[in-house]
């Protein structure tokens, strides 16, 4: 009689499903009013919808799979869709092996003497709020959560949270707890690299150093509440682009020292708080290449600084790097080849003898430096020697003021490494006897690095001399 009543049950709940079905072409459980886009709306808060589960073997054997079709692989841990072709994992870990998923310190490999060493092959996925009580060695490996606000590793080591080898770290937020969080090192050989994107900084005593890499990699970081910056020395290639160093931290935010081939810090916003640094150079980094800061917003307030200058090299009074930067951004001096200047005068006249009609002589004279930026005189008067890296044209604007002997004329030119450009004389005819004359010119001229530039003149006639008694040269 029990069986009975349990299979009338069973046919009573067939018909009353078959005569929704039938009456609204769609199919509640759990709920009175499905969906109206949905021709079966399930609902719960307590239980979940559990498709076929099977092995990888069994799900492969599936004789003609229909598109669409979704099992749970039982060998994998994960769901598999068919798109008509083939199974797709649907979940990205699952696509791989070497896939964890990190939940706690519990997930990561064991450590041995406080440290936890990832294997290089593995991707581990941070989810959820994950606190370490032992340092972390990336060992080449990647570390990626989901969402930087949510996917939280906390340092709860009471030292540096990842040293050793670098590595990747993606949308992940690290969490200092009052220590560093890296300190990463190699021999800047191929694979001494290290990653790290969409991620935010925060509660450091210092962000940390990387020393002696090949590749360090910043992209869309967020620096929150960390007592200092990041230290670099001996890199390769440094590429930081949309930084975010908020006011809210100190300290210094680069530091950099030793020798680097190329570094290159764009787009973002550095905040420097008075007593602090933005970037700290005076070190004197070597530049192999070239280094470039640009669209960074540097908001400096009253008594911070937003640059501490080179101290030796190539400097040039109140600027602050070498001829090997690029700077053109917001709150710092613009720096590059194409700002490069220079300006002399003629300080003590002297004469300047010719003995025969067409001879072309540098014009004498003790010359003083009045200001220059990438451009110096080499302890050489009335010449102007252009140091940037790049070629490039420049400017002239000249002027003199002449006496000489009685009834004389001359041609005033710029010459370039000795050779004068006719395109920039000028002639005069001087009385003499202090009959003085004064006469301005202008041109342009190409210089390359070393290339140097000077006031000539060419006498119309024999043995004769000229007096320069004033001359100011100016190249921009």
């Amino acid at each position: 009689m029990k069986h009975l009543t349990l299979h009338l049950k069973s046919v009573f709940f067939l018909v009353t499903l078959l005569y929704l079905s039938f009456a609204s072409a769609q199919v509640g459980i759990g709920t009175t009013t499905p969906e109206a886009s949905a021709i079966l709306d399930i609902n719960s808060t307590s239980q979940g919808l559990l498709p076929p589960r099977m092995t990888t073997a069994q799900r492969n054997a599936i004789v003609s799979p229909a598109p669409g079709l979704v099992v749970y692989d039982s060998d994998e841990g994960v769901h598999y869709a068919y798109s008509g072709s083939s199974w797709n994992a649907m979940s990205a870990g699952a696509r791989r092996s070497n896939y964890v998923l990190v939940q706690s310190e519990a997930d990561f490999p064991a450590p041995v003497g406080g440290k936890i060493t990832l294997d290089e092959a593995t991707l581990y996925e941070i989810n959820g709020l994950v606190t370490v009580s032992n340092y972390i060695d990336l060992n080449g490996a990647k570390i990626e959560g989901r969402d930087a606000q949510e996917d939280i590793i906390v340092n709860n080591s009471g030292s540096t949270l990842f040293q050793g080898k670098g590595g990747t770290i993606i949308r992940t937020t690290l969490v200092g707890n009052g220590q560093t969080i890296f300190n990463v090192s190699g021999s800047q050989g191929p694979t001494d690299n290290f990653i790290l994107t969409d991620t935010f900084l925060s509660g450091a005593s210092a962000v940390g150093s990387f020393t002696s890499m090949s590749l360090v990699f910043m992209d869309t970081i967020s620096y929150l509440n960390n007592s200092d910056g990041i230290a670099l020395n001996n890199i390769i290639t440094v590429i930081f682009t949309s930084q975010l160093w908020q006011n809210s931290n100190t300290g210094t935010y680069l530091d950099l020292a030793g020798t680097f081939e190329t570094f290159e810090l764009s787009t973002g916003y550095v905040g420097v708080n008075s007593g602090e640094v933005g970037i700290d150079v005076s070190a004197n980094p070597t530049i192999g290449s070239h280094a470039n800061i640009s669209n960074v917003g540097f908001n400096i307030l009253p008594g911070g600084l937003g640059v501490n200058p080179y101290t030796a090299g190539e400097i040039y009074n109140g600027y602050n790097f070498s001829s090997s930067w690029n700077v053109d951004t917001d709150g710092l001096i613009v720096e590059s080849d194409q700002s490069a200047f220079g300006n002399i005068y003629i300080s003590t006249s002297s004469p300047t003898t010719f003995s025969s009609a067409g001879e072309t002589k540098k014009v004498s004279g003790t010359t003083t430096s009045v200001a220059n930026f990438r451009t110096d005189t080499n302890s050489a008067n009335n010449r102007i020697v252009y140091e940037g890296s790049k070629s490039r044209r420049f400017f002239i604007s000249a002027s003199c003021t002449v006496d000489a002997d009685n009834k004389k004329v001359f041609t005033f030119y710029v010459a370039k490494n000795g050779v004068i450009l006719p395109s920039t004389g000028i002639p005069t005819n001087v009385v003499g006897n202090s009959d003085i004359r004064s006469l301005a010119f202008t041109g342009t001229v190409q210089l390359d690095e070393g290339d140097y530039i000077e006031i000539w003149a060419q006498s119309a006639n024999a043995s004769t001399t000229l007096e320069v008694e004033a001359m100011n040269l100016l190249i921009y």
